[in-house]
């Protein structure tokens, strides 16, 4: 049976709150808020005017969040049902705050497609006049997309996937018709170029490039400027990594464009690096010898390309 919401009126109200309370949340307990306050407890500790340790303040912390997190499903829970989304904390894809001994994490929550037939009911009952600029509710919808983008690319296992991811991936070829439907096609250009990949047999590889940055533009932090702050060990480890993930897009027959495309660009950040180490050997802070080892560094891995 094909689920609609009783009132779309409403339920555009609602979400709109539902990301505005979001966006709140986020910078409420984001790593950033969360560390200020930490390391003003401990300032406060250091000169005596707060008699708290490190455990308690942690403890604290948590708490709130925890609090805030029950407050914040409650109010929320009727829109989120109605359009199938599950909203749930992450830990973030790299930063994470320890203290007495566990992981505060990044105090940020993300959406996730919970129900997958509730969500696309609900956007096809979205007017095409949806996505018009006068419209409050696209603005917020093109945010859930990019949230939605978020989450493939930060956190979903794809090799393991979790059910949540399983939702998302088998709904993108709906939501990226739904969404042109509404006019708001410019806010899905990522997702529809995951289902070009996804059809094609090679989003995972496609994905693991685009995680590792390895791909980029020139000026942008990649392989062609990673010369410019690392050691040469770690020049090493970033180029051997780079490589690796070369040899696992290669075993893939599906992904032969990609995998050529990725070896070009290496090939490319490798002259790149090579050629600025040259014309500006002065202008690190390295020692000449680290210097010369970045150079061979980066020869040695054009060698392997």
């Amino acid at each position: 049976m094909e689920f609609a919401p009783k009132n779309p009126k409403q339920s555009e109200e609602e979400f709109n709150a539902l990301l505005s309370a979001m966006e709140q949340y986020n910078q409420q307990f984001s790593l950033g808020k969360m560390m200020a306050s930490f390391l003003s407890d401990h300032v406060h500790q250091a000169i005596g005017t707060n008699v708290g340790d490190a455990e308690d303040i942690f403890k604290t912390s948590r708490e709130h969040r925890r609090i805030s997190e029950g407050s914040f499903l409650d109010n929320h829970a009727n829109i989120l049902n109605t359009m199938g989304l599950r909203i749930e904390p992450t830990e973030g894809k790299n930063a994470t705050m320890f203290a007495g001994g566990e992981a505060l994490g990044t105090g940020e929550m993300r959406l996730n497609i919970g129900d997958r037939e509730k969500f696309l009911c609900f956007l096809r009952t979205l007017s095409p006049e949806t996505g018009n600029d006068q419209s409050p509710f696209a603005p917020n919808l093109g945010k859930l997309i990019d949230v939605l983008q978020k989450q493939i690319e930060d956190h979903y296992d794809i090799d393991h996937p979790s059910d949540e991811a399983i939702n998302m991936l088998a709904s993108i070829d709906s939501i990226v018709t739904e969404y042109k439907r509404i006019g708001l096609g410019k806010n899905i250009d990522v997702l529809h170029s995951y289902l070009e990949k996804i059809r094609g047999g090679y989003f995972r590889e496609y994905l693991l490039i685009r995680r590792n940055k390895i791909m980029v533009r020139p000026d942008e932090w990649g392989p062609a400027i990673w010369h410019k702050d690392n050691s040469a060990e770690s020049l090493r480890t970033a180029w051997d990594k780079a490589i690796d993930i070369l040899e696992k897009v290669q075993k893939n027959p599906r992904a032969s464009r990609l995998a050529k495309e990725l070896q070009e660009h290496l090939i490319m950040c490798a002259h790149h690096s090579i050629q600025h180490l040259k014309d500006n050997p002065d202008c690190y802070q390295n020692t000449s010898i680290q210097w010369k080892d970045m150079q061979e560094v980066v020869t040695d891995a054009l060698e392997r390309l």
